[in-house]
């Protein structure tokens, strides 16, 4: 479940159709979550998703593995580095008008 939570994330982002934050907000604000799928990226590492994705074949998900190594390269890689698709240990998510 979490990959098609992920990958439609990665591909409404690699699609332009909304922003990482607009992403998240949506997810937060319609599931009652603290954090949304790109926190949760940040949360796993990038490099761990970007493992899992640059394997599979479809054209979405290779799409999202491009993006994510382009994080990779500059060592963004999520919690564990201070940065991936948020800036830690405040990231955006958690501040409290995110979500109005």
């Amino acid at each position: 479940m979490l990959m098609a939570l992920i990958g439609a994330a990665g591909k409404l982002l690699t699609g332009e159709v909304a922003s990482i934050e607009d992403i998240d907000r949506s997810w937060m604000v319609n599931f009652h979550m603290p954090m949304g799928p790109f926190g949760i990226l940040d949360s796993i590492g990038l490099d761990t998703a970007w493992h899992v994705t640059h394997k599979m074949p479809d054209r979405a998900s290779v799409a999202f593995a491009a993006l994510l190594k382009t994080y990779l390269d500059q060592g963004k890689l999520g919690e564990k580095t201070g940065e991936g698709f948020y800036s830690y240990p405040n990231p955006k998510y958690k501040a409290q008008d995110f979500v109005k």
